[in-house]
């Protein structure tokens, strides 16, 4: 018995370290993640890590630069599409870095208070991953929040 429950202890703390990212109440975090990968430029992919979401950016098969970030500490009412850049903005909450910018041919890495996702695509696809990034912040930030509904 003595052994039992140490066993038991550790086994509880090793699954809990595996969680999904929030509280995958309908449209999990890696169903958006993979709906996000099938929509934004083919050259950047995201992957959930180390309880955030990681953001490669590629060169052919080399990746050149990768941001981590939390969702959680993303201001929701910042996403947005900017046509100039041709690509989705959202901003951590005022005053912080909360993209953590690897860029791996230089060896620098730095705290970035905005993340920026390149897209080029039709107007419903646009709305369809603006709906999905701002899922991905709610559903990380809100206990009470799900969603059921698809993107576009």
């Amino acid at each position: 018995m003595n052994r039992v429950l140490p066993l038991i202890l550790l086994i509880g703390l090793f699954c809990s370290a595996f969680q999904p990212l929030g509280k995958e109440k309908g449209i999990t975090a890696k169903q958006t993640v993979e709906y996000l990968n099938s929509k934004i430029d083919p050259s950047v992919r995201m992957a959930l890590k180390k309880g955030g979401v990681m953001v490669s950016f590629m060169k052919g098969e080399f990746v050149f630069r990768q941001d981590l970030f939390y969702p959680e500490d993303f201001d929701v009412s910042t996403v947005k599409y900017v046509a100039e850049e041709e690509a989705f903005s959202m901003k951590c909450f005022k005053g912080s870095k909360c993209v953590d910018r690897n860029l791996i041919e230089q060896d620098i890495r730095r705290g970035y208070s905005r993340l920026a996702i390149p897209f080029d695509g039709d107007e419903k696809a646009r709305e369809g991953v603006r709906q999905a990034l701002i899922h991905l912040l709610r559903n990380a930030q809100e206990n009470d929040y799900s969603r059921t509904e698809p993107f576009e």
